[in-house]
């Protein structure tokens, strides 16, 4: 981390939540304890901040624009219970998993899209 500082992300002892600690570079630390509801409100805080960040990165031209993009290694795709959405699970290489709800337009969109990019795009077509 920047300027000597550290910070660690564990489950708290008791196995009742977790605790996300600042130690900055003179050993001060700072303990805060989180939930499993502030745990995911701070996820979504944690998504639009890196959003706000990448912004700064653009180009004035529009023509770049800087994202934030995670490996997938693989997937899995099933119906939700009610019918409505197809959920799909991408796997990242540590084994981390994260679940996205499709409602039908999307999964429309990316049959019909994904051909066409490969199409376009033969390397990645080759690529395993």
């Amino acid at each position: 981390m920047a300027d000597g500082v550290s910070i660690e992300f564990v489950r708290a002892r008791n196995g009742d939540g977790f605790v996300l600690s600042r130690t900055t570079a003179s050993g001060r630390k700072t303990r805060i304890p989180l939930g499993a509801t502030e745990i995911l409100g701070l996820q979504e805080m944690i998504a639009i901040s890196r959003d706000q960040i990448l912004s700064q990165f653009r180009s004035e031209s529009g023509d770049v624009e800087p994202i934030y993009v995670l490996d997938v290694s693989g997937a899995r795709a099933t119906i939700e219970a009610l019918g409505e959405r197809v959920l799909l699970t991408l796997i990242a290489p540590s084994g981390h998993e994260t679940t996205h709800a499709l409602p039908r337009h999307v999964v429309q969109f990316i049959i019909e899209k994904i051909p066409l990019l490969l199409a376009h795009e033969p390397v990645l077509a080759t690529r395993q």
